[in-house]
């Protein structure tokens, strides 16, 4: 797979509150194996297409180079390719520690 992206974080209310904006697109080249019963198929795809997400993160360090930060937000792409159709549209969201093992501030 072969991608290339960009995206922007805009604090408005704090530093540790952000609305996140990106894009990315992207090419992929997939192996399709169907079966059914006694029959089998299969082929080669390739995926071209493009995709934006928006959302919200929050970070906030809750000791000496630990911080905890969740994200959640909405990934919207539309794509193209020659035999199946791909759907990545999708809400997401994760929660998860940050270690900063460098001790240099960020």
């Amino acid at each position: 797979m072969q991608s290339i992206g960009a995206g922007i974080k805009y604090y408005p209310f704090s530093d540790d509150f952000s609305f996140d904006f990106g894009g990315e697109v992207f090419n992929a080249r997939v192996d399709v194996t169907g079966r059914f019963i006694f029959l089998r198929e299969s082929f080669e795809d390739s995926i071209f297409g493009w995709g934006a997400n928006a959302g919200i993160s929050y970070e906030k360090e809750i000791a000496k180079g630990i911080s905890i930060f969740a994200s959640g937000g909405y990934i919207f792409s539309d794509n193209e390719s020659r035999h199946i159709n791909f759907d990545f549209n999708s809400y997401y969201a994760f929660i998860g520690l940050k270690f900063n093992l460098t001790g240099r501030q960020q």
